[in-house]
């Protein structure tokens, strides 16, 4: 894994669980975030060689799916956070998040027969993108709340 890739996924994760914390996943703002997540997992699969991301049926469940899984870790984020955010464990669980990540496509790109680096040279741009999107949105939330 390139030093590129392992700093785009850092910080791609951690702008989206700054977001996570600050913006209430309304109804809107999930179907929002689950429309996003599904496209992109569903342009990232494409190129990929094993059946199961090359038909189309199983690659929606498994599209589908993870999209889920990522929305109720909005919802999870957003309602735990003040809570837990002085627990030690969960704080250390949320820095652990962009390496399960990580991990989550570097299994995916062996499992589905992808090829090294086919998540990010087929994403680097939407992960630049709304990387770039979710700072400017964190700046703006810390600037109109005179965080900084």
């Amino acid at each position: 894994m390139s030093f590129t890739e392992q700093v785009v996924y850092i910080v791609y994760v951690y702008s989206f669980i700054v977001l996570f914390i600050y913006i209430n996943p309304s109804v809107i703002n999930v179907i929002l975030f689950f429309i996003y997540c599904f496209y992109t997992t569903w342009v990232i699969g494409t190129g990929c060689k094993h059946f199961i991301i090359t038909e189309n049926s199983p690659k929606l469940l498994i599209t589908a799916q993870y999209s889920l899984f990522c929305t109720s870790c909005y919802y999870i984020i957003n309602i735990t956070w003040n809570k837990y955010k002085n627990n030690l464990y969960y704080r250390a669980a949320l820095l652990l998040l962009p390496l399960l990540y990580t991990l989550n496509i570097k299994i995916a790109e062996q499992l589905f027969n992808c090829g090294e680096y086919h998540n990010y040279n087929n994403a680097y741009l939407i992960y630049f993108l709304v990387i770039g999107i979710n700072l400017t949105i964190i700046k703006m939330f810390y600037s109109n709340n005179g965080l900084l």
